[in-house]
């Protein structure tokens, strides 16, 4: 397992392997595990190597068998971030790097990339907001890369939040490297200020969380991957961070729709990282060091990293956003 410092703490590496991009085939450098975060601690060890950088985390103290696995999108093991040339470097398909993937106002949108971007009307369009996706555009073009590694991300019917359409990502059975997100690149090397991703999740109650997966992550998109993310356990939920594992009182409701917001302040030395469920917080880190060399850049939804051991979970995904202030459940 590689290790780096932030702010003099150690924090796993999130290694990226091969993703599926439908543009261009092009690996997602912060994809690919800006996703998971690396939990040092659920073993320790170097693990599965798997190489799904997350937001590598120092972990939960666990067994060696997952403390390779990356998920929170930011780092991977030493066995995969070394032997996968140029995983980190990740180019946004097609437009997915025009103006930043700033969304404008619905007068202009007609005419981004060519007219292929429809702003969803439920989008919050306002100062601050870079980003918005209400699942209505099926070509997904908006978006920057898919991850899929032992599972599937597609549009359905129902259950739906606004709209006509919402986002399935689904996993299989239990196997190393299992993730189903899209991510967006839009926060752009962002490196002072905050960062805002707001997203709707429906998680069914008809699976049965063993371990955990996490189901929203942001981070940087080079090597190491540093950033955070949101993960389910059994009872309750946490970030999952470069730099720590901060633990909640907070169970994610099944059933139903949840307002998810991760927020983060990105400095060097009183940095924090959040989570809000519908609008109440759930997890606050302590000040911390919450600044990537590279920056702030992907923002990721679905199943961004399930542990090994987890079995099938389903997540439905609706009304995306992301921005640099606070972003309100509508």
């Amino acid at each position: 397992m590689v290790l780096t410092t932030l702010g003099g703490g150690a924090c796993l590496r999130f290694g990226y392997g091969d993703l599926v991009d439908p543009s261009d085939g092009k690996r997602d450098a912060g994809t690919r595990d800006a996703g998971p975060i690396s939990h040092a601690g659920e073993g320790g060890s170097a693990g599965e190597g798997r190489s799904d950088g997350g937001a590598g985390t120092a972990g939960e103290s666990g067994t060696p068998a997952d403390s390779g696995t990356h998920e929170a999108g930011a780092g991977g093991n030493g066995d995969d971030a070394g032997n996968e040339p140029d995983a980190a470097v990740i180019e946004p398909p097609g437009d997915a790097a025009t103006d930043a993937g700033v969304i404008e106002p619905p007068s202009d949108a007609g005419d981004a990339d060519g007219g292929t971007i429809a702003i969803w009307p439920k989008c919050p369009e306002r100062p601050g907001v870079l980003f918005c996706d209400g699942f209505e555009d099926p070509d997904m073009s908006r978006w920057a890369y898919p991850v899929f590694h032992n599972g599937t991300v597609t549009l359905a019917s129902m259950p739906v939040r606004t709209g006509t359409a919402s986002l399935l990502a689904k996993t299989e059975v239990a196997a190393p490297g299992t993730e189903a997100r899209w991510a967006t690149d839009v926060l752009a090397h962002q490196k002072s200020g905050d960062a805002w991703l707001r997203f709707y999740d429906w998680v069914p109650s008809t699976f049965t969380v063993t371990r955990h997966f996490s189901v929203g992550v942001m981070s940087e998109i080079e090597m190491p991957y540093m950033g955070f993310e949101l993960r389910i356990l059994p009872s309750l939920v946490d970030i999952n961070a470069t730099n720590g594992v901060f633990p909640s009182t907070l169970s994610f409701p099944r059933d139903q729709w949840v307002c998810v917001e991760l927020h983060v302040f990105i400095d060097p030395n009183v940095g924090v990282y959040e989570a809000y469920l519908d609008g109440v917080l759930a997890v606050r880190s302590p000040p911390t060091n919450t600044l990537p060399a590279g920056g702030f850049t992907a923002a990721e939804v679905g199943v961004h990293y399930a542990d090994p051991n987890q079995g099938p979970v389903a997540v439905y995904v609706d009304d995306v956003a992301v921005g640099t202030s606070r972003i309100p459940c509508d």
